[in-house]
């Protein structure tokens, strides 16, 4: 019975074992290639390759090549790289986005990027009586253009944002001709909710 119970043993070690070398279980989304950032991601430029993830990572992870495809990649990528939420954004589709074009101050530009998501504060007034609303929350950058000198002060860049409705255009177009903008980078920040605040400073 004792030689039984160790070959029984034995056999479930090596069960084990087989099991360990016989490679991961479950393939992720990397990319092919080199990818530049800015650029659009296609199924061309990406591939499942199978391996073992800490739980941690694997959270962040795509085994799914659909969940990537159309999504517009942050940051460069180097072949082999592991596709992670991190550094994408999903891109609107050519059909469903409205977009309004708008000259901002060289110093509130940064590095500002295309796919990127912004909120748009324009500030209304001056001195004591000056306030500040939000007037467009996690739009997405649809182009920066860093070389333009018309539609605002010459040498102004330009930021290209898809808008989801005329509301949205109006309220923009309302704060270009009037208010001072800040954009404000909200790429990765949770979903806003509730109404838009608006700041005023209180009285002394």
């Amino acid at each position: 019975a004792g030689g039984l119970l160790v070959a029984v043993a034995a056999v479930g070690l090596f069960a084990a074992y087989a099991r360990l070398q016989g490679g991961p279980d479950e393939s992720y989304a990397v990319v092919r290639h080199d990818v530049a950032a800015g650029s659009r991601l296609q199924e061309s430029d990406l591939v499942l390759e199978p391996m073992d993830l800490p739980p941690a990572l694997k959270a962040r992870a795509f085994s799914s090549l659909a969940d990537v495809v159309g999504t517009t990649v942050l940051s460069p990528l180097v072949a082999g790289e592991l596709v992670q939420p991190s550094g994408l954004v999903i891109t609107r589709s050519a059909e469903s986005a409205r977009s309004v074009s708008f000259p901002v101050e060289r110093t509130h530009l940064g590095a500002l990027k295309q796919g990127e998501r912004i909120d748009v504060l324009a500030t209304f007034g001056s001195g004591a009586e000056a306030w500040t609303a939000v007037v467009l929350r996690q739009a997405q950058v649809v182009a920066v253009d860093r070389s333009k000198t018309s539609l605002g002060d010459s040498g102004s860049p330009v930021i290209t944002v898809a808008v989801a409705d005329v509301a949205d255009e109006l309220a923009l177009a309302h704060a270009v001709a009037l208010a001072k903008l800040t954009v404000v980078v909200a790429t990765g920040a949770p979903p806003a909710s509730g109404p838009p605040p608006t700041y005023r400073p209180r009285a002394p």
